[in-house]
């Protein structure tokens, strides 16, 4: 098992509404920027959750299968019309620094093909879209993922699922999400280390080091800057998480322009 694992099975109304942001910019429905809650499944305009399907025919997530779902139809608050959103918001947002996160999820999309469902990720700064689906015409849940993240680093991340209604038969427009699993190891950061030496190969100590990521596009990327021992001319750079990338330390010391580092720049893992 991953060292964080997490599965949101909507197995009872509450977990919706415990463990999620449930919205709606429908009017009378939840407001942009207000919070709904899943209420049972004949509360149209709003996320809902059901165990017995959707009560309109030709739309929804099957019978006998816990969900939630955005139920569209004309009862209860009112009907949405096209380009209405719902957006199910992970609640807790979980430190993508620590841990590298992937997701799966399942989808039942089966309705209005006009209809569009996205699966978005926040980085500290924007939602960004990982995924987009389509409404369709299956009937079952569909398997989605595994989806890696483990790029982002915030310490805010969250994911969230956004539908927006179609053109055609808005009360087709119950798009349904189950079987949320987000899960990852501990990420594992890395060290380079070396000593400073003039040109001659001697030991030259307090000298400034910069280290730069190579973008591998004929640029470089600042990353940090230490000064090395003043007696033993070490230096070390913590703390890096990419161990696949390529690194460039460039170093040098008043009057003395030519400074070189021989040492093997090999990354080593930081035990924490």
């Amino acid at each position: 098992m991953a060292d964080y694992d997490v599965t949101y099975s909507f197995s009872v109304q509450a977990e919706a509404n415990d463990e999620w942001i449930l919205g709606s910019d429908v009017t009378g429905g939840g407001g942009s920027d207000h919070e709904a809650q899943a209420a049972d499944n004949n509360n149209g305009g709003w996320w809902c959750w059901t165990d017995t399907g959707s009560p309109s025919g030709s739309t929804g997530p099957p019978s006998g299968v816990p969900c939630i779902y955005t139920e569209t139809s004309t009862t209860g608050t009112g009907q949405p019309a096209a380009g209405d959103q719902f957006t199910c918001t992970l609640r807790t947002p979980l430190d993508a620094g620590q841990y590298g996160f992937y997701v799966t999820f399942d989808t039942c999309m089966y309705g209005d093909t006009t209809g569009v469902a996205y699966f978005e990720a926040f980085d500290g700064n924007n939602w960004n879209i990982i995924d987009t689906f389509n409404g369709d015409s299956t009937t079952t849940f569909t398997a989605r993922g595994p989806y890696d993240l483990t790029s982002y680093s915030n310490s805010d991340f969250q994911i969230r699922f956004r539908t927006v209604c179609g053109t055609g038969n808005i009360y087709q427009n119950d798009f349904s999400w189950d079987e949320v699993r987000i899960y990852g190891d501990l990420k594992q950061t890395y060290k380079l280390e070396g000593v400073t030496k003039d040109k001659s190969g001697n030991i030259l100590g307090s000298c400034k080091c910069f280290l730069f990521k190579d973008n591998l596009d004929d640029t470089l990327t600042f990353v940090d800057y230490v000064l090395s021992d003043s007696v033993t001319g070490a230096y070390s750079f913590t703390g890096i998480s990419d161990n696949d990338a390529q690194y460039l330390v460039v170093a040098w010391k008043d009057d003395t322009p030519h400074v070189f580092d021989v040492t093997d720049h090999v990354l080593q893992p930081v035990v924490e």
